[in-house]
């Protein structure tokens, strides 16, 4: 079975691809392949970042696996993508039929303890990843906290999803490492859902990738509704989502994608 994680869209997310098996196979890849179809499983609901990248990656993949086989997608939201990646590690095939997409810091939650995890990423074969992200925090116009320092100093609340997704991960990190007061409200179904509820006035903030924001609201950027952001990049950010440096801190900065693996 093959698997992408991301976030996160991944988590997917989002995200790279992994796989586990046995290559030992009688057949040659093409002669396996041939007339197949493979499943390939988001670990994300519909609609968000996550799940726009994995079917693109499943409408084109499929013509450069030996056999040419048919790529069908398939969501299987839940736990920030560990619904999918539990799946694709414990249940599915180890014969190079699933593919999936899963959140990036799936290493970090498995060595942190994360609740939920209950696979071991060693034992993936990762693939690839789909894209190079741009993590981000950012802020609704409305709230008190406009600065990292404001963010040392006051707590906010932050929508999130599951405990294994970059949206939770890396706001817990920043509390944990430079003492941010972000609160987590968790429980909403997928990102598009946790963006919502800023605009909707349930939390104050939302932890994203900075793709995952242009593409779901780019009206909010043109129009400065989301009044502030700090990204988490090797590279400088974007003058609208600049890199994230909090005071007297050297730069914290992240290099993550959308990655895939298989099984």
């Amino acid at each position: 079975m093959q698997f992408l994680p991301r976030a996160s869209f991944v988590a997917l997310l989002s995200a790279g691809i992994i796989g586990v098996g046995d290559r030992a196979w009688a057949q040659t890849p093409e002669q396996f392949y041939a007339g197949k179809n493979i499943d390939f499983v988001i670990g994300y609901p519909p609609g968000g970042s996550n799940d726009t990248l994995g079917r693109l990656v499943a409408r084109h993949i499929g013509k450069h696996i030996p056999g040419k086989p048919n790529v069908i997608p398939k969501n299987m939201p839940g736990a920030g993508s560990f619904l999918a990646v539990n799946t694709v590690f414990n249940v599915s095939p180890k014969d190079g039929s699933v593919i999936g997409i899963g959140a990036p810091t799936m290493p970090l939650d498995e060595r942190l303890g994360t609740q939920g995890v209950r696979f071991k990423t060693a034992e993936l074969n990762w693939i690839g990843r789909t894209d190079s992200l741009i993590n981000m925090v950012f802020m609704w116009k409305t709230s008190p906290v406009q600065t990292i320092a404001d963010a040392l100093k006051t707590e906010s609340t932050l929508s999130g999803t599951g405990v294994g997704s970059t949206v939770s991960i890396y706001p817990t990190a920043l509390n944990n490492v430079i003492g941010t007061k972000f609160k987590l409200v968790m429980g909403y179904k997928g990102s598009n859902e946790a963006m919502l509820a800023v605009e909707r006035g349930e939390v104050e903030g939302h932890s994203t990738s900075w793709t995952a924001l242009k593409v779901a609201h780019p009206d909010w950027v043109r129009d400065k509704r989301q009044s502030r952001s700090w990204c988490r990049s090797r590279s400088r950010g974007t003058p609208s989502c600049p890199t994230f440096r909090p005071p007297s801190i050297s730069p914290a900065t992240t290099r993550s994608g959308r990655s895939s693996a298989r099984s």
